[in-house]
């Protein structure tokens, strides 16, 4: 049966060098795509340089790397009439950052699972959570009724095609 937990992280590098000066991860919970553990990772990175900025100082070009489409693509449509709580949590992250003196703030796509080494080393870290899921604080994540449903047809299929057979 498909795996249908995850786990967001978040780090943050400054300029080129390659180490990150912190990272963050927390677990989406049961029943969640790609698309809400990579907003979940947004929202606590924002969240932690939101905590690490003072107003008025270091009016710094703010860039989210992030190799889910989906999310750039539903972060495009803008703030307004927003219908997924995960993007409107967004959203008010960045109006926050700006807020608090940030210059830009902005959302680059890149692939994955192709050796860029920082996406690397994130997704490792968002593994490495999910192994230590039952020992984390889990995150109030909304789970899209397809997911599921997609869930308990797998799960059904599992524990009934034995025995049909």
């Amino acid at each position: 049966m498909k795996r249908r937990t995850g786990a967001g992280a978040a780090q943050l590098y400054i300029g080129q060098d390659e180490q990150p000066k912190w990272t963050e991860c927390a677990p989406a919970g049961n029943c969640t795509d790609s698309f809400a553990t990579e907003s979940l990772a947004v929202m606590i990175g924002l969240a932690k340089i939101a905590k690490m900025r003072r107003p008025g100082v270091n009016k710094q070009v703010i860039v989210v790397y992030t190799d889910s489409q989906g999310l750039v693509t539903a972060l495009q449509s803008g703030p307004i009439r927003q219908r997924d709580a995960q993007i409107a949590a967004i959203w008010k992250s960045v109006y926050s950052l700006y807020q608090s003196g940030a210059k830009r703030v902005s959302f680059q796509w890149i692939p994955s699972h192709c050796g860029i080494p920082r996406n690397v080393r994130v997704d490792t870290a968002a593994r490495q959570a999910l192994a230590q899921y039952g020992s984390m604080k889990q995150r109030k994540v909304p789970v899209r009724y397809q997911n599921i449903v997609s869930y308990y047809k797998e799960k059904n299929k599992a524990h009934y095609l034995p025995v049909l057979q």
